[in-house]
Formats: structure tokens, C-alpha cells, sequence
């Protein structure tokens, strides 16, 4: 078993952080996107969608990082769970219903506040020499 102390541990928690960062910055992006698409020229919407779909990666990196980095179970769990967000987007963008398919816009938001705040807490950890 990896020790928390152990190399791979140490850069895959530095992997964790700048993942969370990268995803959150593309999440800033996607919402570019899809305004762009909107108020301006609606021929871009494959944009937002091709880059949504790259962007996703990210939260798989997150979440494989997290656990060889030893990360505490909280940010494991956090970390998945930004990963079943991610996997809510499709469902609430393809729904016919218009509610749901608003749900789409919320759940980015709280993808974004998600991974800014797993990227605040996890940065000491990744920066450190010391154990999680």
C-alpha cells in the first residue's frame, strides 16, 4: 500500500488540485459557451457541447487522484460526487420538461462552487510534505 508520504501520493494530490482547478475554470468556460451561443450566434452550440464533453474528464482525473493521493475520504466522496454531477448535466439537458431541463444551469453552478471549494481545501494538503 502507497504511503500518504509516498511520491505518487504527494503528485497525485498536486494532480487532484490543479484537475479541480482546470474544471472549474472550464466550467467558467462552458457558461461562456453557452451564452455565447444564446445571445449571440446560436451556431455555436456544438461548442459548448464538444467542450462539456472534454471538460468531464476532469472530474474522472479527480476522483483517480484522490484516491491514490490518500486524499481524506470527504474530498474521495466530494470528488465522486462531482463526477455524478457531471453525469446530471446530460440527463437535465436532453429533458423535454422545462423545469428539469433549467436544472441543467443550476447544477453547473454548484459543479463550480464544488470544485472551487475541493481545490481551496485540498491545495495545503498537495503542497505539503506532511501526511493527509
Amino acid at each position: 500500500m502507497i504511503s500518504p508520504a509516498h511520491p505518487i501520493s504527494r503528485w497525485s494530490r498536486i494532480g487532484f488540485v490543479v484537475s479541480a482547478w482546470l474544471y472549474a475554470v472550464g466550467v467558467i468556460i462552458q457558461v461562456f459557451l453557452a451564452g455565447l451561443s444564446v445571445f449571440n450566434d446560436a451556431t455555436r452550440w456544438p461548442d459548448h457541447v464538444q467542450f462539456g464533453q472534454m471538460v468531464g474528464g476532469f472530474t474522472v482525473l479527480m476522483v483517480a487522484f484522490a484516491v491514490v493521493g490518500r486524499l481524506p475520504w470527504l474530498i474521495v466522496g466530494l470528488a465522486f460526487a462531482e463526477f455524478m454531477l457531471y453525469g446530471m448535466q446530460y440527463p437535465f439537458a436532453l429533458s423535454s420538461i422545462g423545469a428539469m431541463a433549467a436544472l441543467h444551469a443550476v447544477n453547473a453552478l454548484i459543479m463550480f462552487w464544488l470544485a472551487i471549494t475541493l481545490a481551496q481545501r485540498t491545495q495545503s494538503l498537495a503542497l505539503s510534505r506532511a501526511t493527509a
